[in-house]
């Protein structure tokens, strides 16, 4: 939303990044995932989910970021910041990879989690050879 070519959409986005910056400021609680429901009527993505319903969390690529910052971002539409962060890393794209084939070989959660840590205990005996 924060890089909508709508202004007025930009400013929702900084309306929804206050409440989040201000009522979970020092939390360290793990939070537990929850799909908000989707409403396939809506007529633009913002109005996709319920506002009032789902919860308000900061995106973590905005953390670190001042507030000023992103005041600027939504009057001048200043985002070229922003896409010099990638969305994941190499990491991510080996475990989405080891988590793909996972899901083709077992079937049930608890089989494709040993699945991947097995995968992965193995991968950690193989040698690695400076050439």
């Amino acid at each position: 939303m924060l890089t909508d070519n709508r202004e007025n959409i930009r400013s929702l986005a900084q309306q929804k990044l206050i409440c989040a910056r201000n009522g979970n400021r020092g939390s360290s609680e793990v939070r537990i995932f929850q799909l908000p429901k989707i409403d396939l009527k809506a007529k633009d993505y913002f109005a996709l989910i319920n506002w009032q319903r789902a919860g308000r969390f900061e995106p973590p690529l905005l953390l670190n970021v001042p507030f000023k910052e992103i005041v600027a971002m939504v009057k001048v539409r200043k985002t070229e910041e922003l896409s010099k962060y990638p969305c994941h890393t190499q990491a991510v794209e080996r475990c989405i990879r080891l988590v793909s084939e996972a899901s083709e070989s077992v079937y049930g959660e608890e089989k494709r989690h040993g699945f991947i840590l097995n995968r992965m205990q193995s991968i950690s005996f193989i040698k690695h050879y400076n050439q």
